[in-house]
Formats: C-alpha cells, sequence, structure tokens
C-alpha cells in the first residue's frame, strides 16, 4: 500500500475559529473582468473550503485586497475581512492507496498554523542561457553544486534581488524567492555581484547599487510544510491597532 502527502494552504477566522470558505458569484460574461467574483467567507459547508498549493497566494492576499473584477478562487478577495483577523494555515493530507485504483482508499488531514516565510523579489535568469556554470560555480562555490545535483541534474537558475535591512549574507537562507511572473524558489545562498560579471547588453546591472545581491535559487516547490506549528492563544487574540501584513 502506497501513500502520498499532500500540503495546501488557507484561512482561518481569529474570531470564530472557523476555516474560511469561498463565497463565488458569476460575473455573466461582463467585460473587463474574471468569469466570478470571489470573496473570503465563515460561509455554510456547502460553499467550498478555499485551499490553494501555492504559499505565494497567500502571502499577496494578505499583502493587497484585490478589486472584485480581478478576484478569483486562488486570489479571493478580503470581503468583511481584515489582514489581522486571518491565521494562515495549512492542510497536509496524507493519502492512501491500494492497488486497485487511482483514488485514495484513506485520507488523514491534520490542520496546523503556519508562520509565512519572509519573502523577496528579485529578477530570475535562467542560467542555461544567461550565464556559464563556471562563473556561478566560482561565486557560489559549494552550495552551487548542492543545488546543481538535487535539481534533477538541471542548472538551477539564479536571481538578482534588491536586499533589505539584511543582517548579513546568511540571514535570508531558505527565505522564499519571488518574482513578477510568479516563478518562485527557495534562497539557498546569497553574494555579492562581481566586477567581473558578465553583462547582458539588453539588461545592465549597476554593480555599484550595494543593495542588489546576487540569489541561488531552488527551484523545487518551496516547502511550506517546514513552517507549520500548532495553534497557540496568541494566534485568536486581534489586535485592532495592529498594522496590516
Amino acid at each position: 500500500m502506497r501513500s502520498e502527502t499532500k500540503s495546501t494552504f488557507g484561512f482561518r477566522d481569529k474570531e470564530s475559529g472557523k476555516l474560511l470558505r469561498l463565497s463565488i458569484r458569476s460575473n455573466d460574461g461582463q467585460d473587463f473582468c474574471g468569469e466570478e467574483t470571489v470573496y473570503l467567507d465563515v460561509g455554510i459547508p456547502s460553499f467550498p473550503r478555499y485551499e490553494t498549493e501555492n504559499i505565494v497566494d497567500i502571502i499577496k492576499t494578505l499583502e493587497e485586497d484585490p478589486a472584485w473584477y480581478n478576484s478569483s478562487r486562488e486570489r479571493p478577495s478580503w470581503g468583511s475581512f481584515q489582514p489581522n483577523q486571518l491565521i494562515p494555515v495549512i492542510y497536509s493530507k496524507t493519502m492512501k492507496f491500494d492497488a486497485f485504483g487511482e483514488e485514495p482508499i484513506s485520507v488523514d488531514e491534520k490542520i496546523m498554523a503556519v508562520d509565512l516565510p519572509h519573502r523577496f523579489q528579485g529578477k530570475l535568469y535562467n542560467t542555461r542561457s544567461k550565464t556559464p556554470p563556471a562563473i556561478l560555480k566560482r561565486v557560489f562555490g559549494e552550495a552551487y553544486e548542492a543545488v546543481a545535483a538535487s535539481e534533477n541534474d538541471e542548472i538551477p537558475i539564479f536571481a538578482v534581488v534588491q536586499i533589505i535591512d539584511l543582517r548579513d549574507e546568511n540571514a535570508a537562507i531558505g527565505d522564499l524567492v519571488t518574482t513578477g511572473s510568479g516563478s518562485t524558489g527557495q534562497l539557498d545562498a546569497l553574494r555579492k555581484i562581481p566586477e567581473t560579471w558578465p553583462q547582458d547588453i539588453h539588461d545592465k546591472l549597476d554593480l555599484t547599487d550595494t543593495g542588489l545581491m546576487l540569489a541561488l535559487v531552488r527551484t523545487s516547490r518551496f516547502d511550506g510544510y517546514r513552517l507549520a506549528r500548532e495553534f497557540t492563544p496568541q494566534d485568536f487574540e486581534i489586535h485592532e491597532n495592529s498594522p496590516s501584513p
């Protein structure tokens, strides 16, 4: 008998303790909007539970309330909630399968709080087309070799990221790197950009900008489960004057 574990993310209401669901209304083919208007709701059991496989959806939902015409099942509007009323949660499902079919014969689910990671936004570059691997090996050393070996023999990508209030070059290791295009990865190493960095004539970097760092990014799915923890009473305290995330 084989088993698989799958993790998804959602929210829990601080006041009621209920897991949040989605209220969905068709936009009836209106122009300049999505097919549906979707917002968070305590709802009733028939409403679908809000779940997303991408932890970035949770982070972005807390950062910004999308307008109704941009809302989606992955990025719902806040509805009647404020960000400080939402507890990020992780649903960890362990499914067991027998030898006779693809459907699981049992599903065990554990629901835990999740502490969201720090997130750095940067521009990702594919090392196959942009930079010879030898240069990255020289800059990152063993860190590059470790990531390359773990990515199914594929050359890992790297990013140029703007680092703010970074205490030292190891402070953000393990955090999340995202781009405007939605790509994500785990930050494995940070280095200063060497003066000998080969410049792309169409996309030059300002090597005098001390806020720019070269980041080695693990391109496999970000492991949000390592941030999971048990709920505490403090999770359910609502601070009216606390700033939104």
